[in-house]
């Protein structure tokens, strides 16, 4: 059996395949950063035990999986898990894109989820990397940057409508300064703050455009279009804010002269196809 693991900073998803490539079991779990954090553990009550003594291959994906140090200690852990494992594969969550939108032509991916992350990709090659500054000097259109200017204008009175601050403030239960209290205090600021951007489900439809499309053109305008004739190349994107706001997103982009390609919510479904075909 295999079992694909894409890991995001707030989400795990999960697939345990069977040989020919079906479906055993899908699973969800809180998510990990590599960079930033420190102690994984594959969590295996979704698997059963004879499930687990028939994995044969692992393929894991992170969120900030760069060290090759922590990809050693990685497969050290898990290999104790798993008493059948021949194989085991540690790399980047952009790694897992790549793979997934495989293509012998030039083309841009992206990650845009809690955080965001892009390259431009040469003959399947990961070839002009956009510099990272993580959520403290980027992050532009994620999660992250989303929930981030949406406590913002909570906290500065900011929102088109007094509605939507009422509503930030019911759904929340915090008044400003004990939100600012929280974020401070919070072992995991980034993932909290971003936690934020489901306010998006709830304001107003003017607050949502306004601020989907504020925080998506930075990406466009700072991220993206910073890759040299970015116009040129198809660009594809996976994570959760740039599906579920594919409307505004792709919109945003458009205007900017950016050549869409295909959105997915995971690498997973393609992955999987990919290996099934390879095989």
């Amino acid at each position: 059996m295999l079992i694909i693991l894409d890991i995001g900073s707030t989400k795990l998803k999960a697939v345990c395949l069977n040989k020919d490539y079906s479906v055993a079991k899908m699973w969800t779990d809180k998510g990990f950063n590599f960079k930033h954090e420190k102690g994984f553990s594959l969590n295996l009550k979704p698997l059963n035990e004879e499930q687990i003594k028939a994995v044969t291959s692992i393929k894991l994906f992170g969120a900030g999986l760069n060290d090759t140090e922590i990809k050693n200690e990685l497969q050290t852990s898990i290999s104790k898990q798993f008493p059948s494992l021949e194989s085991f594969e540690a790399d980047a969550d952009l790694n897992a894109v790549l793979q997934s939108f495989y293509s012998t032509e030039d083309q841009i991916i992206g990650i845009v989820g809690t955080g965001s992350h892009f390259n431009l990709v040469n003959k399947n090659q990961l070839l002009s990397n956009v510099v990272s500054g993580g959520y403290l000097l980027s992050d532009e259109g994620s999660g992250y940057d989303i929930g981030k200017t949406i406590c913002q204008k909570y906290i500065h009175r900011d929102f088109l409508t007094r509605e939507d601050h009422y509503s930030f403030l019911m759904s929340y239960q915090l008044a400003p300064d004990k939100l600012v209290k929280q974020i401070y205090e919070h072992k995991s600021p980034k993932t909290y703050i971003a936690s934020f951007a489901e306010f998006l489900h709830i304001c107003t439809s003017q607050t949502k455009d306004q601020i989907l499309t504020h925080c998506f053109n930075k990406l466009a305008k700072k991220i993206i279009r910073s890759i040299p004739d970015a116009k040129q190349y198809k660009c594809n994107f996976v994570g959760s804010i740039a599906y579920h706001f594919k409307p505004t997103f792709v919109k945003v982009l458009e205007k900017e002269g950016l050549q869409m390609g295909q959105i997915e919510v995971s690498p997973i479904k393609r992955l999987i196809e990919k290996y099934k075909n390879n095989d």
